[in-house]
């Protein structure tokens, strides 16, 4: 709707600019998804063939650029706005060639901008699930190396109260098997009950009072 079409602009000639500029898409569209789609996707992965899509980019806008110009020239200007413009001085053609390149660029820099804060946010959440992941590794590293450990001590705290206190050996074997399917199965979904947590420490530290008697004091 500029001044340079009409100094009095109506519906008619929005309706003319809005079709001339669908017609454009044709060119803006295929570009976009090139280089936003292609482009910038190979450019993060492989850092040695920068140079060939460097080509590449340029070779794609210069085909974009003439295409844009052959649209305007050849379909809008005489098929939608009725206008023969004819031979145009040379100044006039390189100044229409430079505003089909801003027009272009901003429309790339614009989608690039926005494949770019995908691409970001997608590292974002990567890296941190590579970190839940590792940390993940690490408790059931820890978990593996600390359970069989805590097995066998207290396997060996179970087997000196047989004899000594039968009636405490039976409780305490309820208690270990209660922490190891506690272990096994009830930590699986990833949240517990506070209250299922505190038994467990309770029958843990139960456990322990067993084995160091009044070496230890245990407080809740």
């Amino acid at each position: 709707l500029s001044a340079s079409f009409s100094k009095d602009p109506g519906m008619d000639l929005f309706l003319q600019v809005l079709v001339a500029h669908l017609i454009l898409l044709l060119v803006k569209i295929p570009l976009v998804y090139f280089i936003s789609g292609s482009i910038l996707p190979a450019w993060f992965q492989n850092r040695n063939n920068r140079v060939l899509l460097i080509f590449k980019m340029i070779l794609a806008f210069i085909s974009a650029v003439v295409l844009y110009r052959v649209l305007i020239h050849q379909v809008i200007w005489p098929f939608i706005y009725g206008e023969n413009q004819g031979e145009m001085p040379v100044l006039q053609f390189i100044a229409r060639i430079l505003y089909s390149v801003r027009d272009l660029l901003l429309v790339v820099a614009v989608a690039s901008a926005i494949q770019l804060l995908i691409h970001r946010r997608n590292q974002d959440r990567k890296e941190k699930e590579l970190i839940r992941e590792r940390l993940q590794a690490e408790l059931m590293q820890l978990k593996a190396q600390v359970n069989p450990h805590f097995l066998f001590n207290s396997l060996n705290t179970i087997y000196a109260l047989i004899k000594s206190n039968p009636a405490i050996a039976g409780n305490a074997v309820i208690m270990l098997s209660t922490i190891m399917r506690y272990l096994l199965h009830g930590t699986k979904s990833g949240r517990v009950l506070l209250s299922e947590e505190l038994e467990m420490l309770k029958n843990y530290t139960d456990l322990q009072q067993l084995r160091f008697g009044n070496r230890i004091t245990i407080e809740f």
